[in-house]
């Protein structure tokens, strides 16, 4: 499912958070970034992931192209620029790439979510920037998102795949070989739209975060059993919209954090974690218009984890909110950096030491019914101080719409892989890797093909060669192409992994506990979540399906009871909540736990923003245009007996300041208990 938005790396998780905070922060400091460079991808590229393809030591790129069903590969110069372009045929509309070493050969192979086949093309790398033909994997519904983890504890890369058509995420466990075996299916909300891997409660085990894009506003959590199953899913709010996710311990806890773009509200919500896979409601801090993606890192060097958010409306920037380091952030900078940006990931590009940035730019705000898109990804080189240089501008594949980095071919280089979702009128079966140059450079994209309409990539080692694969969620085509790596910057040709309807997320874990990558993706359509646990070899096992929520849109992965087994978080889009799914660790989950969220989550992303060591998640709401962030509260009951105001509520104000806000309680179940409300000050 798509929203009105713009044209680059979409993953977004949405989950409202409902709190009171009080702030008087510090001066916020100044953000800027160089002028963006443009390179030429496939068409409609949708995703970008980044490797070392080739072995040079430089990131390279790998772009899901939705509209040509191929990957592109642009392999990277060292200084920030890109080679042209290479294409490799995947599955219908990939949405989502990742990288990985499916096959354990050290080379960095792609694992394609094609939305429109409902399978997983795999590419195999060289080594060379290169990669072989793409296998294509059954997943479920409309895969999504692809993410990349050990769910069976078997050191083998296995995938997470997000079902946007079936409301469940697909795990497809890995043999190590670059095959996966056949995907098993758990339970998410609604249109699980992301699908992010962490360990959520600090038990070793791989979980699953996944935004819920038709849940009304919930990031759903599935625990890992640490066998390549998941517990049920636990559903935590967070607010309209959510699109997209990301994870980081954004205050030093210990325990992972989410941070979630609302395309909605034009916001981030940040859910700090608990550590046994329950988060904590945190404040919604404004980004741009259409927040649909969000990455993490230290952009300035202060050792506080930041946010960078697509925003992929009208304002054709990006969002850069500095770290407190205590899960707050102050306010949101913005850098200009395309027309309808969508997907954005951070990488050193030109081997500086210093975080860089590429961002996915669909050239349409219209996602659903254009007729037109771009054929661009932006990098922009990082100063190391928070501001970054101008953007340069690299071809892609058409309607360019999620970015993966990665190392293709093995040279140290950051690479990029971008994901080609293209027009309405010709959605993409591509996506463009371009093998980076280590300075900063690419190289031209090259396109792998993949499923129709690809949304969601993730880069891991799918058959234990070494070499980081692609897992590529195709919503057009149901399914997810995996793109076994051949450690070049070359891709074998997609293999196809039936998936759900609509498959939008994907996430990669272990989920059976025999240390290959699975796939969990989130199939909007269906409500659910495919997974495909995997053979090793980048092939994976029938898919099963586990029921998630309404128009399940995105899915993360975390252990977010600290029972060692990877759970998984779902979006659940056509609600407030997410689903959380505790892993088994065996490949099966138990009943999805909702979790409230913002209105429309969109997208989870699972990281330990408090420092606790739990694994919190973010989730973008994209219809209440807010962040949401769950803390993890393992140990805490997570349904309360009460609820609150159907938004969340904040004030901010100077020092000497006054200012009010207003939060509604309404009693559940006969609660008559107390509710503690809290404030904190920033000096």
């Amino acid at each position: 499912m798509f929203r009105s938005s713009g044209s680059r790396l979409t993953l977004v998780a949405a989950s409202a958070l409902f709190c009171l905070a009080l702030a008087i922060p510090g001066a916020a400091q100044t953000v800027a970034f160089a002028t963006r460079k443009d390179f030429i991808t496939g068409y409609y590229p949708v995703s970008v992931a980044v490797g070392d393809f080739n072995g040079d030591v430089k990131p390279d790129l790998a772009v899901a192209n939705y509209g040509s069903n191929s990957v592109s590969v642009l392999l990277g110069n060292g200084g920030g620029t890109f080679q042209a372009a290479t294409t490799w045929t995947v599955g219908t509309n990939p949405q989502s790439v990742v990288v990985g070493d499916f096959n354990g050969d050290g080379k960095p192979d792609l694992a394609v979510a094609n939305t429109g086949s409902n399978n997983v093309s795999i590419l195999l790398g060289t080594g060379t920037g290169v990669f072989q033909p793409a296998q294509n994997f059954p997943a479920g519904s409309q895969p999504w998102s692809v993410a990349v983890g050990d769910f069976n504890g078997d050191g083998k890369p296995d995938l997470a795949v997000s079902d946007n058509g079936s409301a469940s995420v697909s795990v497809l466990l890995g043999n190590g070989d670059g095959t996966f075996q056949a995907a098993s299916s758990f339970g998410t909300g609604f249109q699980p739209h992301f699908v992010a891997v962490g360990d959520f409660n600090g038990d070793n085990k791989a979980d699953l975060a996944v935004v819920n894009y038709g849940s009304a506003a919930t990031v759903s959590v599935l625990l890992g059993n640490g066998n390549g199953t998941f517990q049920a899913a636990q559903n935590f709010a967070t607010t309209t919209g959510a699109w997209a996710v990301a994870v980081g311990d954004f205050n030093a806890d210990g325990k992972l954090d989410l941070a979630v773009a609302n395309t909605g509200l034009n916001s981030v919500s940040v859910l700090l974690g608990n550590g046994d896979g329950t988060f904590l409601a945190t404040p919604t801090y404004p980004v741009g218009l259409s927040p649909q993606s969000v990455a993490i890192g230290d952009v300035n060097g202060d050792g506080k984890l930041d946010l960078v958010v697509a925003n992929s409306g009208n304002g054709n920037n990006v969002s850069v909110l500095l770290g407190n380091g205590d899960g707050t952030f102050q306010p949101a900078s913005f850098i200009t950096v395309g027309i309808a940006p969508v997907s954005v990931a951070l990488g050193d590009f030109n081997q500086d030491g210093k975080l860089d940035m590429v961002v996915a730019t669909y050239g349409n705000i219209d996602h659903q019914s254009n007729s037109s898109a771009g054929n661009t990804i932006a990098v922009l080189l990082g100063n190391g101080d928070g501001t970054f240089q101008p953007p340069q501008t690299l071809t892609t594949g058409i309607g360019p719409f999620f970015v993966a980095v990665g190392d293709f071919n093995g040279d140290g280089k950051a690479d990029l892989a971008v994901a080609n979702f293209g027009p309405s009128t010709q959605r993409g079966n591509s996506i463009s890797v371009l093998l980076g140059n280590g300075d900063g450079t690419f190289q031209s994209a090259q396109p792998f093909g993949v499923g129709t309409a690809p949304t969601w990539m993730a880069v891991v080692d799918l058959n234990h060669d070494g070499k980081a694969d692609l897992a590529v969620v195709n919503n057009g085509s149901n399914n997810v192409s995996v793109l076994l790596g051949n450690g070049d910057g070359s891709f074998q040709p997609a293999q196809n992994f039936a998936v759900g309807s609509n498959p939008w997320g994907l996430a990669v874990g272990d989920f059976n506990s025999d240390g290959k990558p699975d796939l969990a993706v989130a199939n909007e359509v269906d409500g659910n979540v495919s997974v495909l646990l995997g053979n090793g070899d980048g092939t994976f096992q029938p898919v099963s399906t586990l029921s998630a929520g309404p128009s399940a849109l995105a899915v993360g992965v975390g252990d977010f009871n600290l029972d060692g087994k990877a759970d998984l978080a779902v979006a659940i889009f056509g609600s407030t909540t997410i689903s959380v799914l505790l892993g088994n660790g065996d490949g099966t989950f138990q009943a999805a736990q909702d979790f409230g969220a913002g209105l429309g989550p969109a997208l989870v992303a699972v990281a330990d923003f408090n420092g606790d060591g739990k694994p919190d998640l973010t989730i973008p709401n994209y219809s209440s245009q807010t962040v949401s962030v769950l803390i993890n509260n393992t140990g805490v009951t997570a349904t309360p007996n009460y609820t609150l105001s159907a938004s969340p509520s904040s004030v901010t104000m100077n020092q000497g300041g006054n200012g009010q806000s207003t939060i509604t309680v309404t009693p559940q179940n006969g609660f008559s208990g107390n509710v503690t409300m809290s404030t904190s000050t920033l000096p």
